[in-house]
């Protein structure tokens, strides 16, 4: 598994981002990201809202390395706003 997250570090950063700014927008407090399906599992990614911020500061390192900057200031826009708004469904349990 830890093989497939590599190879695929890019592209599943970006639909992290992607689907959790999403989520903000709609102000969903749980979203489905992902599924990997291997030929022993199958990992569904989600998140739930406390960890929106944390997630998305993680994997703004990760954008920025593979330099998709435009989707890094659309995190950093999201980002700013949890940091901001302090709402405590945003708030990490």
């Amino acid at each position: 598994m830890r093989d497939i997250l590599r190879e695929n570090e890019h592209a599943l950063s970006m639909e992290i981002v992607y689907k959790i700014c999403e989520a903000i927008d709609k102000d969903e407090l749980f979203v489905d990201i992902a599924q990997i399906v291997t030929p022993i599992e199958i990992v569904t990614i989600h998140s739930t809202s406390p960890n929106y911020l944390t997630t998305l500061k993680t994997n703004l390192d990760t954008l920025i390395k593979y330099e998709e900057y435009e989707l890094c200031a659309v995190a950093k826009k999201h980002i700013d706003y949890l940091v901001e708004t302090n709402d405590p469904k945003y708030l990490e349990e």
